[in-house]
């Protein structure tokens, strides 16, 4: 899915959530409006990995709070270093370093993820 695409989905995914709590007609009440919650799935590839950085960093710009977070093979590295407190500047940094076949990305994010989590 393109980055685009995907951001599409995320607003759709948001803006049902709203339409739906209309349409079972609760009243509105006094309290502060629950905001609904926001997952993210980030797919397999390196190229796709690559564009999830993108992704990442537009709803950081928009303020979009990520409530769960999911990925397969590369969207997995990439979400498991968000996770752990790497912005996406800092694993597109990553990336600047890695050979063309990719090979230095995953070994940054592989060595952040081990450290983040063993050490």
């Amino acid at each position: 899915m393109r980055p685009r695409a995907l951001v599409v989905v995320v607003t759709l995914v948001i803006g049902c959530a709203g339409a739906a709590r209309e349409a079972r007609g609760q009243a509105p009440s006094s309290q502060p409006p629950v905001r609904p919650r926001v997952g993210v799935a980030l797919g397999g590839g390196s190229a796709r990995g690559i564009a999830h950085v993108g992704v990442l960093r537009w709803l950081e710009e928009h303020r979009v709070p990520i409530d769960v977070l999911a990925g397969t093979s590369m969207g997995g590295l990439i979400g498991g270093a968000y996770a752990t407190g790497m912005s996406p500047d800092e694993i597109g940094r990553s990336r600047g370093r890695a050979s063309p076949d990719l090979a230095g990305l995953t070994s940054d994010l592989t060595t952040h993820l081990w450290q983040a989590t063993f050490m």
